[in-house]
This record gives structure tokens, C-alpha cells and sequence, in this order.
């Protein structure tokens, strides 16, 4: 291997670890709480609250797919390294 090439599989072992990191946190910690909230009836006595946590599950599961995504890029990556 070149040193450019143990400089790139370093970058991308790094983001392999950064999402595998990042991924239980955003779907335990975050969705399931939201999704647990918004299964009550959330909706019909606070209209404004459900709205807004709505949203913000929406962009914790938007963060969940750009890490996955991440995770798969950077696997791939690593595989056709190690190759």
C-alpha cells in the first residue's frame, strides 16, 4: 500500500467508526422517544407541540439516513482497499 492510500483507508476507517457511533444513538435515543410521543394523543391536545416534534423527527431520521449512507460509502470503500 502506498501512503496515500493508508492516509485514505484511515479517513474512511474514521467515518466508519463516526457512523457506527452516530447511528444507535439517533434511532434509540431520538426516534424511538419521538415515535413514542407522537403514538399518543399528542396530536389532538397539543397540535402545535405534535407539529414541531413531527419536524424534528423527521430531521433525526434524515441524520439516521446520512449516516447510514456514510457507513455504506465508506464500508465499500474500505472493502475495495482491502481487496
Amino acid at each position: 500500500m502506498t501512503s496515500t492510500t493508508i492516509v485514505s483507508l484511515s479517513a474512511t476507517i474514521a467515518v466508519l467508526n463516526w457512523a457506527e457511533s452516530l447511528m444507535p444513538t439517533i434511532r434509540s435515543a431520538e426516534i424511538a422517544m419521538m415515535d413514542a410521543d407522537l403514538a399518543t394523543d399528542l396530536f389532538a391536545r397539543d397540535p402545535a407541540k405534535a407539529t414541531a416534534l413531527s419536524k424534528s423527527r423527521a430531521k433525526a431520521a434524515d441524520a439516521l439516513a446520512r449516516a447510514e449512507e456514510a457507513w455504506l460509502s465508506a464500508s465499500a470503500e474500505y472493502e475495495n482497499a482491502m481487496a
